[in-house]
């Protein structure tokens, strides 16, 4: 008997989207699956066309909640008490996913006999037509293996491969006993999935790309800069707090991710409400501070992406404004 699999869809406003969604939902090889959608307060139809597949999809064990607007996190942590699912998956409701996503990442824990796996996510254009790329990345090699917990924080840190997105992982419904994601903040997988990996001494993991990830115009990650976008600090330095407590070797990866989280804010500070001017230009002094102190670090570190050390040792040469300017140039040059 296969393990019933709860796959968790928080759902908000995106009824351009439900098609594409009910796709990649409706259309899964792993069939002892409960598909927990949860309507945050949707204005426009999206909760109606949830209730709708209820009866569309009768073969299928579909649970739709319905609750006032709240966030993301919210409406995953209503999604997580709802869910009866032996392990959790979570997806957002603008993404897809390959037919085989559940099936591939339940392969992956059973075969490697871990709490806890992983497939890659593949970014592409909101444009990308979804049935090629089900064709293209349903039924690939996996090709799996298991990392310890530090081998797969080493590469997460690093950025390789590895990330801290809720998405594209399957989780056994133990290891949320007492985790759920952050109210209120931006960057809630940054400050959540870290606690779950630290409860593991290993993860399975795959590179088959089995997720969808649309990048689409406005999206929160895309936005103007906001001090809301200090929440990506807050919550990376309560990660690598955690994990060098827990695996002190990878101090200097931590202090790389630090570092690399200034450098992220510092170019989203380029873009901001001329009234917030004051505001943001003290922000840029602290992000660049911070930035020349750990320079050295950084550059020594032979693991550091050549990507951050190119921006640190920017910051460390030609200041904030240099850097300002040669950002600003730069994205001249690749037309944003």
């Amino acid at each position: 008997m296969t393990a019933l699999i709860s796959l968790i869809v928080p759902v908000y406003n995106v009824e351009g989207y439900l098609d594409r969604l009910e796709r990649s939902l409706f259309h899964q090889t792993y069939h002892n699956l409960e598909i927990v959608l949860v309507d945050d307060g949707s204005t426009d139809s999206s909760g109606d066309v949830c209730d709708s597949w209820k009866d569309k999809h009768s073969d299928y064990k579909v649970s739709v909640i319905h609750q006032k607007n709240a966030g993301l996190s919210a409406a995953r942590n209503t999604g997580i008490e709802h869910a009866a699912g032996d392990w959790l998956i979570f997806m957002d409701s603008d993404d897809g996913v390959a037919s085989d996503y559940v099936e591939s990442l339940y392969t992956l824990v059973t075969d490697f006999e871990c709490q806890i796996g992983t497939v890659d996510i593949l970014p592409i254009r909101d444009d990308s037509p979804y049935e090629k790329l089900d064709r293209q990345y349903s039924g690939i090699d996996l090709a799996g293996r298991m990392e310890s917990k530090s081998e797969f924080f080493g590469n997460l840190l690093y950025h390789r491969h590895n990330d801290v997105a809720a998405y594209a992982k399957i989780v056994h419904r133990d290891l949320f006993n007492d985790v759920r994601f952050p109210m209120g903040k931006l960057f809630e997988d940054t400050s959540t999935t870290y606690k779950l990996f630290l409860k593991c001494p290993n993860i399975a993991v795959s590179h088959a790309p089995k997720y969808f990830y649309y990048i689409r115009q406005g999206s929160i990650t895309n936005s103007l800069y906001s001090a809301r976008q200090l929440d990506y600090l807050e919550a990376t330095d309560e990660m690598c707090d955690a994990i060098k407590k827990a695996c002190p070797s990878l101090n200097r990866a931590c202090e790389e991710r630090q570092t690399f989280a200034r450098l992220s804010v510092l170019t989203k500070t380029l873009h901001y409400n001329l009234v917030d001017k004051q505001a943001v230009q003290r922000v840029q002094d602290q992000l660049v501070n911070y930035i020349k102190v750990h320079a050295s670090t950084i550059l020594k570190n032979s693991n550091s992406p050549t990507r951050d050390k190119a921006g640190v040792l920017l910051v460390k040469l030609l200041g904030k404004g240099g850097f300002i300017l040669f950002w600003k140039v730069y994205g001249l040059i690749r037309g944003k």
